[in-house]
C-alpha cells in the first residue's frame, strides 16, 4: 500500500492504481486523499539510506555504450518500515530506535540487491566487456565494446531468474558512438523516466502480480537526445509467460509512456520527439 501512493501528485492514478493492485470496486478520493497525507506524515521520520562507500555511477567515459539502472521501491521499502516502526512503538526513544533498525534492514536488501544486478551483468556478457559501479540507488555499466539485442535480451533474462531481485530495476541502454558524455548521460535518464511512466501506467490495467513478474529495459537506439527510435526490451519471470494480448497492452502503453514523456519535456521547454518502435 505505501508504494502505491508514495510520491502523491496524482489522486486519481493513485486511486486507480489501489483499486488495480486489491480489486477494490469502490475507493473514495477523499480515502486516497487521507492515504497520501498518511504517507507524508510518516516520511518526516523515515531516515536515509546509508552507503559505505560512495562513488559517481555516470556514463562520461561510455562512448562504446552501456546501461544505467535505478532500484524501484527503495524510498518505498524505507518508508514502510519507518511506518510499521512508528505503529509498533510506544514512545518516540523507542520510535526513533525502531526506525533506525528498519533503515538498517532496508540498506541490507539495498546491498544485496547491487550485488545481484552487478553478478548479473558479469555473468551475461564476456568477461570484461561491461564495468559497472553503483550509487545510491542508481547503478550504470559501460561498455567496452558495443553491447548487442541478444546481450542486452540476455541482461534482462538473467535478472528474472531470481524475480523478486530481478523486478526491482529500470533499465535503460544507450548505444555506442554518443559523442557528448552529457548526452550518454541524459539518454539513459529519458530512458529510466520512460519506463517509470509506462509502469505506472500499467499498474492501472494489468494484474499487479504478472507486472511484478517483468523487468523492462528501454533501449535508446538513437545517437541524438530527444530525437531519434526508442525500443522496449523485456524480461520475464521463469514461470511467467506473457499472452500476446499482455504483450500488444504493454507496447500500447509504451507508446503512449513515450508520447507523454515527449509532451511533459515540451511542457518544460524541451523539443523532445522520441519515437516508440516495436
Amino acid at each position: 500500500m505505501i508504494s502505491s501512493v508514495k510520491g502523491g501528485g496524482n489522486t486519481e492514478q493513485i486511486k486507480a492504481g489501489l483499486k488495480n493492485r486489491f480489486g477494490l470496486s469502490e475507493l473514495s478520493t477523499s480515502t486516497v486523499q487521507k492515504m497520501e497525507k498518511y504517507v507524508k506524515s510518516v516520511d518526516e521520520f523515515s531516515p536515509g539510506i546509508h552507503v559505505s562507500k560512495r562513488e559517481i555511477a555516470h556514463l562520461n567515459k561510455a562512448q562504446n555504450g552501456g546501461l544505467s539502472a535505478d532500484v524501484i521501491g527503495l524510498g518505498s521499502a524505507n518508508l514502510k518500515e519507518t511506518a510499521e516502526a512508528l505503529a509498533n512503538s510506544k514512545s518516540l526513544n523507542g520510535a526513533l530506535e525502531n526506525v533506525r533498525k528498519g533503515e538498517k534492514a532496508v540498506t541490507k536488501r539495498f546491498d544485496a540487491q547491487k550485488k545481484y544486478f552487478q553478478e548479473v551483468l558479469k555473468d551475461s556478457v564476456d568477461p570484461g566487456k561491461l564495468k559497472s559501479v553503483c550509487s545510491g540507488d542508481d547503478c550504470v555499466a559501460v561498455a567496452t565494446k558495443p553491447l548487442t539485442e541478444a546481450e542486452k535480451k540476455k541482461i534482462l533474462k538473467n535478472l528474472m531468474a531470481n524475480d523478486e531481485m530481478g523486478s526491482s530495476f529500470r533499465m535503460a541502454f544507450i548505444p555506442d558512438g554518443v559523442k557528448v558524455a552529457e548526452a550518454r548521460n541524459a539518454l539513459a535518464n529519458h530512458g529510466e523516466s520512460v519506463e517509470k511512466i509506462l509502469r505506472q501506467t500499467l499498474s492501472t490495467s494489468m494484474e499487479p502480480r504478472r507486472l511484478k513478474g517483468l523487468v523492462f529495459g528501454v533501449d535508446m537506439k538513437t545517437k541524438e537526445l530527444n530525437k531519434g527510435q526508442v525500443q522496449l526490451l523485456i524480461g520475464e519471470a521463469q514461470n511467467l509467460k506473457l499472452t500476446s494480448g499482455e504483450r500488444a497492452l504493454i507496447q500500447k502503453k509504451f507508446a503512449e509512456a513515450i508520447k507523454r514523456f515527449n509532451e511533459d519535456a515540451r511542457a518544460k521547454g524541451t523539443a523532445s520527439a522520441y519515437q516508440a518502435v516495436p
